[in-house]
């Protein structure tokens, strides 16, 4: 992709050895390229400079590839000041240089500003020697612009050099941290080498995440929220449904791995929470609050009637509205009965299962402070 626009000319270059000097001085030129425009685009944006090169020998016949390329191919051709100018061109955006349109302002300005200087000191002089005196500072100041311009281009150049150098520096710096942290031993099953976390405790974790995330869906459908040892009730045996259908599917691998089948328990996990999850969402948008949301939206569509071509333009536009309506109504209710499941259990956290039948009984039992004053007397 790269040499496609000067494949001709490449293959006139015989010489293996040749070839391979000139694919190194593509190479600099593609990582130079690479500094001001990323990796991904490095290789297009020269290639694209290949192309335009090429282009301006309308069909001429190159003598020498070599020199042609070393000379005019290759090297980059700023107009102006900015490390990112070719040919009048940002090599970033593809689009004709800021930059340059800048110093050809400048440049009138400067020829401006010279003619109108000149025009009272020159009086006295001949039509051919003002004429002179003007190209002369003009010329001065066109050089002290050029100056000006190369001491900026050499400051981008610097510039590049310096992000260069500390993009180096940080990839250094995270390749020592990565390698720091890969020796690491696992912090739950203690294996070494295994970058802070195994890959069977990450599935692990991931695994408890989607329980919870699993159960919590279930019982938000199911349970009274406001009735907290019903809800743990539920909780405790849906819990231990959902880690019997994920273990009966961590068996049913036939790989003898501890890792391999616990990311086949997380898999099965998932499956069930994305089963759960579509379930309860086709319940509640079927619900009286979807019902609402639909109604509102259905409504709102109505109101724009004008807005459509035709009966069947607007129907069709009320059902989409509904559907909208009714899926983010869904979403959002699910979202508040789970939210009500996280806040529900902290409380239930440690607290023991009372048995209040049975407490009961025995305090119907015991006489009350009074009636035993009056049994005494």
């Amino acid at each position: 992709m790269l040499l496609e626009p000067v494949e001709s000319l490449w293959a006139r270059i015989v010489k293996p050895g040749t070839q391979r000097w000139l694919a190194g001085l593509v190479r600099v030129e593609l990582a130079r390229v690479a500094d001001l425009v990323g990796r991904d685009r490095a290789a297009r944006v020269l290639a694209g400079r290949l192309e335009r090169r090429r282009d301006e020998l309308f069909g001429a016949l190159v003598t020498d590839p070599v020199a042609w390329m070393v000379g005019r191919g290759l090297p980059q051709r700023p107009g102006c000041w900015s490390v990112l100018c070719d040919d009048g061109r940002r090599l970033n955006t593809g689009l004709a240089c800021d930059s340059c349109e800048a110093v050809l302002g400048d440049k009138r300005e400067l020829r401006s500003g010279i003619r109108s200087e000149g025009a009272g000191e020159l009086a006295g002089l001949g039509p051919a020697e003002r004429r002179a005196e003007v190209e002369r500072r003009l010329n001065l100041g066109v050089q002290r612009q050029a100056a000006m311009d190369q001491l900026r281009r050499e400051q981008g150049v610097a510039e590049t050099a310096l992000r260069r150098e500390a993009v180096e520096r940080r990839r250094a710096e995270l390749a020592v941290q990565h390698a720091e942290k890969a020796i690491r031993p696992c912090q739950d099953c203690g294996i070494a080498d295994a970058d802070g976390l195994c890959l069977g405790c990450t599935a692990a974790r991931r695994t408890a995440e989607e329980v919870r995330r699993a159960v919590a869906v279930a019982v938000a459908m199911r349970a009274d929220l406001t009735d907290h040892r019903a809800v743990r009730e539920l909780s405790t045996r849906i819990e231990a449904d959902t880690l019997a259908s994920a273990s009966a599917a961590a068996d049913a691998v036939s790989v003898d791995d501890p890792a391999v089948r616990a990311f086949a328990r997380l898999s099965a996990v998932r499956q069930i929470c994305a089963n759960r999850t579509g379930r309860a969402l086709y319940r509640l948008e079927r619900g009286a609050v979807a019902d609402t949301a639909a109604q509102q939206a259905r409504w709102a569509t109505q109101r724009r009637a004008s807005q459509y071509a035709s009966v069947p333009e607007l129907l069709e536009a009320v059902a989409k509205a509904e559907a909208k309506a009714r899926a983010a109504a869904a979403r959002a209710l699910l979202g508040s009965l789970l939210a009500d499941v996280e806040r529900a259990r902290p409380s239930l956290a440690g607290q023991p299962l009372t048995d209040w039948a049975a407490a009961l009984s025995v305090l119907a039992d015991r006489p009350l402070a009074g009636e035993e004053h009056r049994d005494s007397t």
